[in-house]
């Protein structure tokens, strides 16, 4: 014997099919986020950081440039000289001016 009071109620399904479509566009969202993230990582990692070939071998010949005796210009008697010496030079040069300012002499 059915009678017309023997259907499901429907507020039950609502809310635990509602509940589970939130659940859904949280996890989604959440998911899109860690990809967003990941994805900014790799390209930094990848493209951002990465040092061409170029600029390193740019960058050893300035070290190098830096750290020799060598003529710059010979006719003239120009020469340059190592970084760390000049910085000893200067060191020595500005302490012996007992103040007086490097350019001034």
């Amino acid at each position: 014997m059915q009678t017309d009071n023997d259907d499901p109620r429907s507020w039950p399904t609502v809310v635990v099919g509602g509940i589970g479509v939130l659940l859904f566009v949280v996890i989604l969202l959440g998911l899109e986020a860690l990809y967003g993230s990941a994805r900014e990582e790799e390209e930094l990692r990848k493209v951002v950081d990465r040092v061409s070939p170029r600029l390193e071998l740019l960058r050893e010949r300035q070290r190098l440039q830096m750290s020799e005796y060598r003529w710059v210009d010979r006719d003239s008697g120009t020469v340059a000289i190592p970084i760390e010496r000049a910085m000893e030079l200067i060191a020595r040069e500005s302490g012996s001016s007992a103040g007086a300012p490097a350019g001034s002499r």
